[in-house]
């Protein structure tokens, strides 16, 4: 993290070491994601398989922060996201 060596970090160093830590972890959550979404084991995500897994009854009421309502709002904006990411 003390990219300079000098027995401090400056704003700038802990800004790179956060965008490492973050971006390795999220590389590491994709592999783990595309696993489990991947149903056919094709090496890829189509829509349908984003959406059982994303928005299938049981995690819809096991995620207290999803409801009906914002499940139907958020699958809307992913399906605009994944065409949009298509072309």
């Amino acid at each position: 993290m003390d990219a300079d060596e000098n027995g401090e970090v400056d704003e700038d160093e802990l800004q790179q070491w956060m965008r490492y830590v973050e971006n390795r972890f999220v590389f590491e959550d994709t592999d783990e994601k595309l696993a489990q979404m991947d149903l056919d084991k094709n090496g890829m995500v189509s829509i349908r398989e984003f959406n059982e897994a994303k928005y299938n009854p049981e995690r819809i009421y096991q995620d207290p922060s999803m409801n009906a309502a914002t499940a139907m709002y958020q699958k809307k904006k992913d399906i605009r996201r994944f065409n949009a990411a298509d072309m």
